[in-house]
């Protein structure tokens, strides 16, 4: 890659490479699997951990365990296509939602007359 960079029709219109840096050596193809072994990482956040419907039941209540949810992006069956902040959070208040629905004090009666 370095000498098709390095070509004058390119190196003009090129900066500095930056990853590998300069002083990485990665000129077999052994170099250059290690050194992407070594330093690649993903751009998904780890999701469906507990997924929903096999871990996980409609109200987010771990299946077989009495007392517990889950209530974080790893009921996600799948990956989003974009960030997942808004998913989760949109988890997140259902999950409020449905632990103050099991709890009595949380019940609020509303007046049809109104």
């Amino acid at each position: 890659m370095d000498k098709v960079a390095n070509q004058p029709v390119l190196k003009s219109s090129l900066g500095d490479r930056i990853l590998p840096p300069q002083g990485a050596s990665i000129e077999t193809e052994e170099e250059r699997i290690e050194y992407v072994r070594n330093h690649i990482s993903t751009q998904y956040h780890l999701i469906g951990t507990c997924t929903m419907g096999e871990v996980v039941d409609d109200k987010l209540k771990v299946k077989g365990v009495e007392g517990l949810r889950v209530i974080d992006a790893s009921v996600f069956p799948t990956h989003v296509s974009g960030n997942i902040m808004a998913t989760a959070y949109a988890v997140g208040e259902k999950g409020a939602d449905l632990i103050k629905a099991d709890d009595g004090r949380f019940l609020v009666k509303v007046d049809s007359k109104a």
